[in-house]
């Protein structure tokens, strides 16, 4: 597994807490008394990409990870980015 290096953004982040809720390996968690999302262990992280498909705001950053600019992505689409089909983006 290659390093990598996940940051959230305070400044974008809207605390929707879709990223906490779809990470499979619990990377995320929201710290309540800092109101804010938080990485737990990194280490975890498979790069499935769910909390960058998920990110409306894009808060969220994986450096070191395969990264997809979107093209003519229509509103539906959110769905099947979650599922890992991404026929809208291509490799950047």
């Amino acid at each position: 597994m290659p390093k990598i290096i996940i940051t959230v953004d305070e400044a974008k982040c809207i605390r929707c807490l879709d990223c906490v809720e779809v990470c499979p390996r619990d990377v995320f968690d929201f710290n309540e008394k800092m109101k804010k999302v938080v990485l737990l262990n990194e280490n975890e992280c498979i790069i499935c990409r769910q909390c960058l498909e998920l990110c409306t705001t894009e808060a969220i950053s994986i450096e070191g990870a395969l990264r997809f600019k979107p093209k003519n992505v229509p509103p539906y689409a959110r769905k099947e980015r979650v599922l890992g089909y991404y026929p809208y983006y291509e490799v950047i």
